[in-house]
């Protein structure tokens, strides 16, 4: 119940309330093929939801819009295919230091925008 109290707000605050349900699922579920599978599974229902959100509000009818959902999908596709087999190639160990050093620069250049 934190997990989702701490994801929904920071959902609402900041669009990004992701790391809480991944800490929650990596502490519940022990095959790490489940939990990838688990996340994206989580992550395309939140975006599905808030899509639907978005197009009942209206949000959805610049062309700008629509042009950069056709050029950003075909990334996103590459990127959860690439993620794939990285998964597949690199130790455990080594993935989980990258992650944390990718988290770790967008953290700090989030407070550094921040002041």
């Amino acid at each position: 119940m934190p997990a989702g109290l701490l994801s929904g707000v920071l959902g609402a605050l900041f669009g990004v309330g992701g790391p809480p349900y991944v800490v929650y699922i990596a502490g519940r579920i022990p095959d790490i093929t489940a939990q990838r599978a688990t996340i994206s599974l989580m992550v395309a229902l939140n975006v599905g939801l808030r899509v639907a959100a978005f197009a009942i509000a209206g949000l959805f009818t610049g062309r700008d819009l629509w042009l950069a959902i056709g050029l950003l999908l075909p990334v996103a596709w590459a990127g959860v295919w690439t993620g794939n087999r990285v998964h597949l190639s690199v130790a455990p160990a080594t993935l989980a230091r990258i992650v944390g050093a990718v988290l770790f620069g967008s953290g700090a250049s989030l407070i550094a925008r921040a002041l």
